[in-house]
C-alpha cells in the first residue's frame, strides 16, 4: 500500500480514551434504518461538490484533497484489497497516526458492545460493498459530513470526512428526500417505515403517524409515506 507511508511511529492505543455513549443497536440492519437515508443524502451533496475530480491523500496532514481548493480532514476506517477487508485499527504496517484512527477504534468498541461482527472483526473476506456499509454506519454514528471510497488501483481506502466542512444534509432541498429514500430502500433490505421515520427526523422534520401513513412537516412543506401491513412503502408524495 504505497500511499500509506510510515511517517509516524507506533500508534498509541486509543480504546481506553474513547467515549461509549453512542446509541445502542442490535444489527447492521437497524443501523442502516437509523442512518441510511441521511447518509445517502450527504453523499449526494458531496458528489455534487467534487464532481469528477481525482483525489490525493496526505498522511502527514490527515487530509484528502480534490483539486487545489477542496481539502478535507479525514478519519481512516479501513481498506479493501483483493477481496479482503482490513480495519484501520488492525493495520500495523502502515504507520497510520493515532489521530486518524479514533473512529475505527470506536467502531471496534461499538461492535464489541453491541455484538455486531461487521464492526468488531479486524479482517475478513468479502465484497467492497461491505466497506461501503461500514463507512455509512460510521458516517451516521459519528455525524460525519460523508464518507469517501478512495480507489488507489490495488484497493480502496475508506474514510469519513469532517462534517463542519460540508453543507449539512438537513439544510438540503425538500425534493432530495424523495431521491435519497428511494435509493436507500432499493439498495438495502431494511424496514421501510422505520427507515423513513428516522430519515425525516434526521432532516429536522416533525414526524407524526396515523394508521398506515407517516407524515413529515418542515417549513410548511410536507412529505407523506404510505406503508402496507409489512411496513413496505406503497406511495411517497409531498
Amino acid at each position: 500500500m504505497s500511499f500509506l507511508k510510515k511517517l509516524f511511529g507506533q500508534k498509541e492505543s486509543l480504546e481506553s480514551k474513547l467515549p461509549t455513549n453512542l446509541p445502542p443497536a442490535t444489527s447492521v440492519q437497524q443501523l442502516l434504518e437509523t442512518y441510511g437515508g441521511i447518509v445517502l443524502e450527504k453523499q449526494r451533496n458531496f458528489e455534487d461538490l467534487i464532481g469528477d475530480r481525482s483525489w490525493q491523500f496526505e498522511m502527514a496532514t490527515g487530509e484528502i484533497t480534490f483539486g487545489e481548493d477542496l481539502h478535507f480532514p479525514v478519519q481512516i476506517l479501513g481498506t479493501w484489497s483483493s477481496g479482503t477487508w482490513l480495519a484501520a485499527w488492525a493495520n500495523d504496517k502502515s504507520g497510520i497516526p493515532a489521530s486518524l484512527l479514533e473512529q475505527t477504534f470506536l467502531l471496534k468498541k461499538y461492535g464489541e458492545e453491541n455484538d455486531i461482527d461487521l464492526l468488531r472483526i479486524s479482517t475478513f473476506e468479502g465484497d467492497k460493498n461491505e466497506g461501503l456499509i461500514i463507512s455509512m454506519i460510521a458516517s451516521g454514528l459519528f455525524g460525519s459530513g460523508c464518507y469517501y471510497a478512495a480507489d488507489y488501483g490495488d484497493g480502496i481506502m475508506f474514510v469519513t470526512i469532517d462534517a463542519k466542512y460540508l453543507l449539512p444534509a438537513n439544510s438540503g432541498s425538500h425534493q432530495k428526500a424523495f431521491a435519497s429514500f428511494s435509493q436507500l430502500i432499493s439498495l438495502f433490505d431494511v424496514n421501510h417505515r422505520a427507515a423513513f421515520r428516522n430519515y425525516l427526523k434526521a432532516k429536522g422534520y416533525d414526524v407524526t403517524e396515523e394508521g398506515s401513513v407517516v407524515y413529515g412537516m418542515k417549513d410548511s412543506l410536507a412529505i407523506i409515506g404510505d406503508f402496507d401491513e409489512a411496513d413496505r412503502l406503497v406511495n411517497l408524495k409531498g
